[in-house]
C-alpha cells in the first residue's frame, strides 16, 4: 500500500513540474502575436541628391484589435534630411506631437477618439475580416549625400481602445534607400489645401506688460500641415511677421487691424479687428482747472515757508 501511494505521489509530483515548466516556457520563451503592424512604405527607393521623396507610415491592427493612441520615433541615415510632414490623409484627428525632426531621428504621436481597427474594404468578398492599414502620417525627406541609406522605428508604442490605455505588441519593417551619385533637386508639393482654421483676436493692456500699451492676442490651429507663422497690418500700416502676444505701432489703437495666418502649405486666411479704444477729451474748462489747482498749492506752500521764518 505504502509503495503504491509513493508511486502515486511521484506521478502527482513530476505531472506538476512538468505543468510548471511548460508554464514557465510559454511565459517566457513563446512570443506572443504582435496586435498591430506598422508598415514603411515610399514612393522610390531610388532617389538623386537634393531630390525629395515621402514615406509613409500605416498603421494595420491585428486580429480586430482597436487602437486609440501611439508614440513613435523613428531613425535615419545621416545622408537623408527630414523636410516635413503632410498629414492632409491621416487617420489622426489629434496630434499630441506633429512629426518633429531631431538629429538622424523623427518623433510624433496622436490620439486616435474611438479607436482605429482598420479600414473596410468594400472590394473584398469578407471586408470586415480583410481591413485595410490607415496612414498615421506620410513623412517627406530628402537625399542629401551618395550612398545607401535606411529609415528604421526606435519606438513603436501602440495603445489599445479598452478604457486602460494597454500597451499593445506591434511589428515593422525596415526601409533601405539608395541616393544616387547624380544632383536633381525637385520639391514634393503638399496636398494640403485647406487653409488654417478661423480664430479671434483680442486687444488687451496690462501695466505689468509692455508698459501699460495696447497688444493684441490671437491663436489658431492648422490639422493639415501645421501653423507656420501670422502677420499683422495695422491701418496703412504694412504687414508685419509677429506672434501673440503682439505689440501694437499705433498707441492707442484706432481703426482696422488685419491678421494673416501661414500654415506651412502655403495656404492663409485673414481675420480683422476694429480698435475703438476711446481716448478721453481733455477740455480747456479742466486744464484751466488743473492750473488754478496748481498755482493755489504753490501759493500755499510759498505762505507756510514765509510764516515759519516770521516766527523763528
Amino acid at each position: 500500500m505504502n509503495i503504491k501511494n509513493k508511486k502515486y505521489n511521484n506521478f502527482y509530483f513530476k505531472t506538476i513540474i512538468i505543468f510548471v515548466v511548460f508554464f514557465i516556457f510559454n511565459i517566457c520563451f513563446v512570443k506572443k502575436a504582435d496586435a498591430a503592424i506598422l508598415i514603411l512604405s515610399t514612393s522610390k527607393v531610388d532617389v538623386y541628391q537634393q531630390e525629395q521623396f515621402y514615406v509613409d507610415i500605416s498603421l494595420m491592427p491585428q486580429k480586430n484589435e482597436d487602437i486609440n493612441a501611439f508614440d513613435i520615433s523613428l531613425s535615419h541615415s545621416s545622408n537623408l534630411t527630414f523636410i516635413g510632414g503632410d498629414y492632409g490623409s491621416s487617420i489622426t484627428p489629434l496630434w499630441v506631437e506633429k512629426p518633429t525632426g531631431y538629429y538622424k531621428s523623427v518623433n510624433f504621436s496622436g490620439i486616435i477618439p474611438g479607436g482605429f481597427t482598420g479600414i473596410i474594404n468594400p472590394l473584398s468578398p469578407d471586408p470586415l475580416n480583410n481591413k485595410k492599414p490607415g496612414l498615421l502620417t506620410r513623412l517627406i525627406f530628402v537625399g542629401n549625400k551618395e550612398g545607401n541609406a535606411s529609415i528604421s522605428f526606435d519606438n513603436q508604442e501602440m495603445y489599445s481602445n479598452d478604457g486602460l490605455g494597454t500597451m499593445l505588441g506591434s511589428s515593422s519593417n525596415l526601409l533601405a534607400i539608395n541616393v544616387g551619385n547624380k544632383i536633381a533637386p525637385s520639391i514634393i508639393k503638399s496636398t494640403d489645401t485647406v487653409p488654417p482654421q478661423h480664430f479671434s483676436i483680442f486687444l488687451s493692456n496690462n501695466s505689468n506688460m509692455y508698459d501699460g500699451k495696447y497688444f493684441l492676442l490671437f491663436e489658431t490651429t492648422d490639422k493639415e500641415s501645421g501653423v507656420d507663422h501670422y502677420e499683422v497690418k495695422e491701418g496703412d500700416l504694412g504687414w508685419k511677421e509677429g506672434a501673440s502676444p503682439y505689440l501694437l505701432t499705433n498707441q492707442p489703437p484706432t481703426g482696422t487691424i488685419y491678421i494673416k495666418v501661414f500654415d506651412k502649405a502655403g495656404n492663409t486666411r485673414v481675420e480683422k479687428f476694429t480698435a475703438d479704444v476711446v481716448v478721453p477729451e481733455i477740455s480747456i474748462y479742466s486744464k484751466l482747472i488743473k492750473a488754478t489747482s496748481i498755482t493755489v498749492l504753490i501759493l500755499i506752500i510759498f505762505g507756510i515757508v514765509r510764516f515759519i521764518k516770521f516766527i523763528l
